[in-house]
């Protein structure tokens, strides 16, 4: 058949790659998630053995969980708590694949006595096991691997500081390099909520300036170099912006088959809190999202309708002033006296 005019041409032409794009996309959609962690559960240390730095352990944990109970029927992951070092121990021995690690002593890290204080070949097989094993390790506060803790071993205690050390020993184990000072002065590292996390706080039922502080103190951000290649996180929720330089909060670096999520959070001291509450709200949010990203397409939450404090006291003014007023009507007779 003669296509005579250009349009029928034309027509013909565009047909047949419009056919087999559709095809391909097709197929692509037809392909498992790729985008999904398949996260098998989700372990808090919360060590009797090791003391914690930059932060209450026992007080983030109780909070944590109390969010991740909130959140769970979103994710519907389990969470366990690790409170022997032995139980840490047996873990890391086992190396089951894909479960996420949330690290609830902040700046110390519990090391294990099969290693002999020998801190710096823990990190490197707990980076190993992230990197070979897809292990995810969230460390929401301060500068990691600051020290490690075992009251178990006379040469760790509850906590040996081993300073800047320790993360370069875990980097070191997959090849990389890294660093926890912050570029700008501390009284400029105040982060801010980027588009993703207002839309995740949203869904969650966390309101800026009530649930979580409208700005985030990230004084330890994570800085990753692959030889003189910067290493960008995947995504953050927490951004601090200066002049030629970008930090960030929360933030979800790969390594390997697994991730290391680093929060950066500023330590919990007078004048420049982070509280637990606040720091495990934040925590489960990154969780939430990561083990779930579609939980972004879900409906947000009703908002709350708090009280300003301002409200309440002047509520309070009104109702002393109507009780006063009702008392001084009722005493000069000049109400409840009945008609003559």
């Amino acid at each position: 058949m003669r296509l005579r005019t250009p349009y029928m041409r034309c027509v013909v032409t565009l047909t047949i790659p419009v056919f087999f794009l559709f095809t391909t996309l097709c197929l692509v959609l037809a392909q498992p998630e790729q985008n999904r962690v398949p996260i098998s559960k989700i372990v808090v240390l919360n060590v009797d053995e090791a003391s914690s730095g930059w932060i209450d352990k026992n007080l983030f944990t109780r909070f944590f969980m109390d969010e991740m109970r909130k959140i769970n029927s979103s994710i519907e992951v389990h969470v366990h708590i690790l409170y022997r070092i032995e139980d840490w121990e047996k873990l890391l021995k086992e190396a089951p694949r894909a479960i996420m690690v949330v690290n609830s002593h902040g700046e110390i890290i519990p090391i294990p006595s099969s290693y002999n204080a020998d801190w710096c070949s823990f990190l490197g097989d707990l980076a190993r096991l992230i990197e070979d094993k897809g292990w995810v390790l969230v460390n929401p506060i301060g500068y990691a691997f600051w020290g490690v803790g075992n009251a178990v071993d006379p040469q760790v205690g509850s906590a040996k500081i081993i300073g800047v050390n320790g993360l370069n020993c875990f980097m070191w184990g997959v090849g990389l390099v890294a660093s926890a000072w912050p570029p700008l002065p501390e009284d400029y590292m105040n982060g801010q909520f980027n588009d993703l996390s207002k839309k995740l706080f949203d869904i969650l039922g966390y309101e800026i300036g009530y649930d979580i502080p409208e700005s985030i103190p990230i004084h330890r951000p994570l800085t990753v170099f692959n030889g003189t290649t910067e290493v960008l996180p995947l995504w953050a929720l927490i951004e601090v912006k200066g002049e030629n330089v970008t930090c960030y909060g929360f933030a979800a670096y790969k390594i390997g088959r697994g991730y290391l999520i680093w929060g950066g959070l500023h330590h919990i001291a007078p004048g420049t809190k982070v509280p637990e509450d606040i720091t495990a709200r934040l925590t489960a949010a990154t969780i939430a999202y990561f083990i779930e990203p579609d939980i972004l397409f879900m409906p947000a939450a009703p908002k709350k309708t708090p009280l300003k404090p301002s409200t309440v006291i002047l509520s309070i003014f009104l109702v002393v002033l109507a009780t006063i007023s009702l008392y001084i009507l009722k005493t000069s007779g000049l109400i409840g006296r009945r008609p003559k």
